[in-house]
């Protein structure tokens, strides 16, 4: 056997099973760590026992003689098995469970020709489980139609590496459960296997990495069915192929937060990265895609329910749509968001079609469209585009930053160097005001409410479009701080005109200068003629270098680093006298700097 060779023959036994459980059994306690248990051909398994191994075995079986039955199967009883290695060479299963209870720790498969574990109206934890060189499922999870208890599969800290799928499950009955925690997979979807497939069950995926690899046809996830939630996953180097996603769902419930999907060599034949179909409810916090380059669309979803965006950021990807295509009946609500450096080949970079889209709190920044940036579509006269505190800046799109068929309210919103503002089909669905313009190539509409501003925003931060993380944050004095319209910002005043403002605090937080991000330019913030390099004091317009040092105050107004207390007859001063004893002087020096208050401000 190919595996024997890999033991010293001193140390290592074969034990032939030859059928039933009691065989195996006594195999199990006869048996050594690193022994080999041989499974006879014609062995049929179907005894029923208990059967708990922990002896560190390897458990294997023969290609050229394969037996009827997996090398173990276990039926209506609890298993528990712990650092054991399954090695088998044909093409059939190499751990089956029917109607039990199974339990793996430190359990390795490895070199299959076939599935890994088959478990089957059962119920199966794994923890710190390996599956390398799977030529079929590594887990299959399966309930069928009549099991009326509802079967659980929970993995932790599983590591899958070339698997033809991770796993494929489906449920017939209500409430099954897939958790997924802490799992590393890697080249786990290959030819036409996702790495995750399931249908009907309720999907639960924390602390993953999805790298290399990828399958041809339905891409890391494929999903219908149950709810599913995704959170704090990499997706890294992986394709969707022709017909697939990334990650693809439907008729489902879903929640996703903290993934991010990155590539370093961009596929071509990547299809999407996220498509959400016939969703009954969406909600997304902390998504990130970096760099997808599509066929189709980055990002799709349509939803027959409410759905929810917070936090997205697409940035560097490409496609027809270059970041979102909603297909809602629901309304869709777009939060602190950001969509940055993408180009769109054949649409809008944000397409809407159909339903009630509001976005606020976002940012828009060095976009390419062929169309527009923004795109509202309506099939009905009642539909709304609301956009509120939004930054749109140096972004090119020949119809406008925002354009469509929708009525559309516009408030509190920045526009900076687009080639276009506005390119509605109908103006009289447009409603503006409050809004900050500055060196557009073409606004769009001649008629602007009395109430929008018209100068430099004077962001104190250097922006930088292709990553951006660097958020365009207003400087003190900016006149879109305060002009906005709506209730309070966190300084208690009007909302500032822009992205960083409002009443979410996290946003409104962000939108005052103080020292959240260092200016990129020395600044006169006291407007005394010297900037904040050379000037000791940039907040007193009294101090300033070359400047009269008084003194009578604290202050080093001249920027000497001394700070004068008095003038001495004959020139200097008395930066470093100590103070005067009681009597007369202690008196007298007192009355000195009052006369020379009295020259200085003239009373």
């Amino acid at each position: 056997m190919l595996l024997l060779a890999i033991i010293a023959p001193t140390l290592a036994a074969t034990f032939e099973v030859p059928d039933g459980v009691d065989t195996l059994a006594a195999a199990v306690r006869a048996a050594a760590g690193g022994d080999t248990i041989k499974i006879a051909a014609g062995w049929d398994g179907t005894e029923e026992g208990v059967i708990k191994i922990t002896t560190g075995l390897i458990i294997a079986g023969d290609s050229d003689d394969p037996p009827l039955m997996p090398p173990l199967l276990v039926q209506g009883v609890s298993v528990d098995i712990s650092d054991v290695s399954f090695t088998v060479l044909y093409e059939y299963v190499a751990l089956s469970v029917v109607d039990a209870e199974l339990s793996l720790t430190n359990v390795t498969f490895s070199d299959l020709d076939g599935y890994a574990l088959v478990a089957q109206n059962s119920s199966a934890t794994l923890y710190d489980t390996d599956f390398t060189d799977v030529d079929g499922a590594a887990v299959d999870f399966e309930v069928d139609d009549d099991h009326s208890a509802s079967c659980d599969l929970s993995i932790f800290g599983g590591v899958f590496t070339n698997v033809h799928g991770a796993l494929d499950g489906s449920d017939g009955s209500d409430g099954s459960t897939v958790q997924l925690y802490g799992t590393t997979m890697s080249n786990a979807g290959q030819e036409v296997n996702a790495a995750i497939l399931t249908s009907g069950l309720d999907l639960d995926i924390r602390d993953a990495t999805f790298s290399g690899g990828g399958a041809s046809d339905h891409g890391a996830i494929e999903f219908s069915g149950g709810t599913m939630s995704l959170s704090n996953t990499v997706f890294q180097n992986l394709r969707g192929g022709e017909k697939g996603y990334v990650v693809d769902g439907s008729n489902a419930e879903v929640s996703l937060s903290d993934l991010a999907f990155s590539w370093s060599d961009v596929p071509d034949s990547l299809s999407g990265v996220l498509s959400l179909t016939d969703l009954s409810k969406l909600s997304i916090s902390g998504v990130t895609i970096d760099g997808a380059s599509t066929t189709k669309v980055p990002m799709w979803i349509s939803s027959s329910g409410p759905s929810t965006i917070d936090k997205l950021l697409v940035v560097n990807s490409s496609g027809p749509t270059g970041a979102l295509w909603v297909e809602n009946r629901g309304a869709v609500t777009i939060t602190r968001s950001r969509f940055c450096a993408n180009t769109a080949t054949d649409g809008a970079i944000v397409h809407s079609a159909g339903p009630d889209i509001a976005v606020s709190g976002s940012i828009f920044a060095s976009n390419k469209s062929d169309n527009a940036i923004l795109y509202g579509a309506t099939t009905t006269t009642t539909t709304t585009t609301t956009i509120t505190n939004v930054d749109f800046i140096a972004n090119t799109a020949p119809d406008g930053v925002l354009t469509g068929e929708a009525t559309v309210l516009v408030q509190n919103t920045l526009f900076s160097q687009n080639e276009r503002v506005f390119g509605f089909d109908a103006l009289d669905g447009l409603d503006e005001s409050y809004n900050l313009y500055f060196e557009n190539g073409d606004d769009g509409i001649a008629d602007f409410n009395e109430h929008d501003v018209w100068a430099d925003p004077r962001f104190v931060s250097t922006f930088i479009a292709d990553d951006c993380d660097t958020y365009p944050i207003l400087g003190a004095g900016s006149p879109a701080l305060d002009a906005g319209t709506g209730g309070n910002d966190p300084d208690d005043t009007l909302y500032d005109i822009g992205a960083l403002s409002g009443s979410d605090p996290i946003i409104g937080a962000l939108s005052r200068s103080d020292p959240i991000v260092p200016p990129s330019d020395p600044t006169d913030a006291d407007g005394d003629g010297h900037n904040s390099s050379d000037d000791c004091d940039d907040e007193d317009p009294m101090a300033f270098p070359g400047g009269w040092d008084d003194p009578g105050t604290s202050a080093d107004e001249d920027c000497d680093g001394n700070n004068a207390t008095i003038r001495l007859a004959g020139g200097g001063c008395g930066c470093s006298a100590p103070p005067a004893a009681p009597g007369f002087a202690a008196f007298g020096i007192p009355a000195a700097i009052a006369m020379l208050r009295r020259r200085r401000w003239g009373w």
